[in-house]
């Protein structure tokens, strides 16, 4: 119970940073200025997600199953990997941006939010090394929640001694990583000596072995995400992308519980990936908590979405019916529990990535086809069913690769 409170307030800072620096940038820009900024933040996450392969992810899923003396072999590994793809990657971007700047229609002003990929990876694989450590109140730190706290801060500062806005968004983002990379590095650098092994032996091998399919699976939400923001820039203008991008960080609170437990959960699944019915007891539990604690996080969005709306600002009103349809979403995500995390942790990381392949692929011609229809709603359905099929084939394979059903809770299959 300690350890799902400390969780839970960790991430609760960190949804709140997430809010209150969208809102705070909000309310000083335009939802222009507000749609430019956020296309910047997802080319940034798809960077992040090329430097580090899948890392921060297959190591949640292999390090809790190896002795404590190689753990630290195994971070220094992956740091070593990741900052060596990220400086590759920023001298390719470097010469993009040579050759080819005049056809970039992005404001100069959001280019640190881009370059900041590199932190970002180095970040985002702390968290994972902390969750695998059942240390998900330190992981979640490291998150994007936590540094848009920091970056809020930040901003404050900056607006406080009149510092140009459109500016001080991008550098108080950048700032905030940078911060938290620097702690992590500091915090861990006494292991990174001790260790003589500088790849972890076997632990590092069968991570890398594994990355390949977390980072199938990150980015192809990713090219969802990339789809929708590409799409609605193209056809509806940054408006309707500073709407849709608004939206999904309100629906994002529905499922907050559900990623706090199965942060706490999923090394368990990891370490007990051969036992069914103790993989069983900890899958039911953690859906059962999160279902109880979600719920009515999304009674209250449901029914007071324009009193939320409005909160941020007048002109946001208009986003009503797309937080409505993402709120089904992630009710759903919800209901059907940790599946695809319980997939990732037994070995079968491959059926949850291909999952997610052919829902992605699914998405892209979806969205495109229903945003010209219907707009911004017409994307925000798109998504939406993703989401359900997705999480439905994932409860499936469950069942049909280890032989229980999450819900019913009490339920019981043959062996």
């Amino acid at each position: 119970m300690r350890k799902l409170l400390l969780t839970m307030g960790v991430r609760g800072a960190g949804a709140f940073g997430s809010a209150l620096f969208l809102m705070l940038y909000a309310s000083y820009s335009s939802p222009e200025l507000v749609g430019a900024f956020q296309y910047a933040v997802v080319v940034a996450l798809g960077l992040a997600i090329l430097s580090r392969r899948g890392l921060d992810r297959s190591i949640v899923s292999c390090l809790p199953r190896y002795p404590e003396q190689c753990h630290g072999g195994v971070l220094r590994a992956a740091l070593l990997n990741v900052i060596s793809s990220s400086f590759l990657i920023m001298l390719a971007m470097l010469a993009v941006l040579y050759f080819f700047h005049g056809n970039i229609n992005l404001p100069f002003s959001v280019y640190p939010v881009i370059f900041s990929f590199p932190l970002i990876s180095i970040s985002l694989l702390f968290s994972g090394f902390y969750k695998s450590k059942y240390k998900p109140n330190v992981s979640f730190a490291y998150e994007i929640g936590v540094v848009s706290l920091l970056a809020s801060m930040v901003f404050l500062i900056g607006v406080s001694v009149d510092l140009p806005k459109d500016l001080v968004a991008p550098w108080s983002f950048f700032a905030a990583f940078l911060v938290l990379s620097l702690v992590g590095l500091a915090l861990n650098g006494k292991s990174f000596i001790r260790v003589e092994n500088s790849t972890g032996g076997d632990a590092f091998k069968e991570m890398k072995r594994k990355s390949s399919s977390f980072f199938l699976m990150t980015f192809s939400v990713y090219v969802q995400q990339f789809a929708v923001a590409v799409m609605l820039s193209q056809y509806l203008g940054n408006y309707d992308l500073g709407l849709f991008k608004v939206s999904e960080k309100i629906v994002l609170v529905i499922g907050f519980f559900q990623v706090v437990v199965n942060s706490i959960y999923s090394p368990h699944f990891s370490r007990e990936h051969a036992s069914r019915e103790r993989l069983a007891y900890y899958a039911r539990k953690s859906c059962m908590l999160s279902v109880a604690l979600s719920v009515p996080i999304f009674i209250i969005v449901v029914f007071l979405v324009e009193h939320i709306l409005s909160f941020i600002g007048d002109e946001y009103i208009g986003a009503k019916n797309l937080v409505l349809v993402m709120a089904i979403g992630q009710l759903v995500n919800v209901i059907t529990g940790p599946a695809g995390m319980i997939l990732n942790m037994t070995n079968h990381e491959k059926i949850n990535r291909n999952i997610l392949l052919l829902c992605s692929l699914l998405s892209v011609p979806c969205v495109i086809f229903l945003s010209q229809m219907w707009g911004a709603i017409g994307a925000a359905v798109a998504l939406m069913g993703t989401v359900v099929l997705q999480n439905s084939l994932c409860y499936l394979f469950v069942f049909l690769k280890l032989n229980f059903f999450i819900v019913p809770f009490t339920y019981e299959a043959k062996t």
